[in-house]
């Protein structure tokens, strides 16, 4: 019964509850008007975007192809997974240490600022450390059927 009342009293509050279906509803005729455009645009872009990662996968598979003969390599690359991985950690726990603390102390009143100020460190090596895994995992797997041949 309160919420019926706030939205009686309200009106704000209705436009906040409304207005995604009335932004969808605009999007969905505006995506009609503009098809054709939209359509052409899109289909190039599609093809750019499938050329890079076609070539970087080609650039990828070069590379193991490479590097699985030698042992050292393989080596190197894995210590690089688990220095990422143990960068991605570190970062993960200073700022959660940071937060936790500074909030302790009451010397911030909101961990949002922090928390998005630093997760640019984490982002940036969680996606090195995913991209070394991926490829390690593949190096390891190509030099594995290389010995099996």
């Amino acid at each position: 019964m309160q919420p019926i009342l706030e939205y009686l009293i309200n009106p704000l509050e209705q436009f906040k509850v409304a207005w995604p279906v009335v932004a969808t509803f605009v999007i969905m005729k505006l995506g009609k008007a503009f098809k054709p455009k939209l359509t052409s645009y899109t289909q190039k872009l599609h093809g750019t975007i499938r050329r890079f990662f076609r070539s970087r996968a080609r650039r990828t598979a070069v590379h193991i192809k490479n590097d699985r003969h030698n042992c050292n390599k393989i080596n190197v690359e894995i210590a690089k997974n688990a220095v990422y991985f143990s960068l991605f950690v570190l970062s993960l726990f200073s700022t959660w240490v940071a937060a936790v603390i500074l909030l302790g102390l009451g010397k911030i009143g909101n961990a949002t600022p922090l928390i998005y100020s630093c997760g640019a460190p984490i982002l940036i090596f969680e996606f090195l450390w995913l991209s070394q895994n991926t490829y390690v995992e593949e190096l390891i797997k190509s030099a594995a059927r290389l010995r099996r041949a």
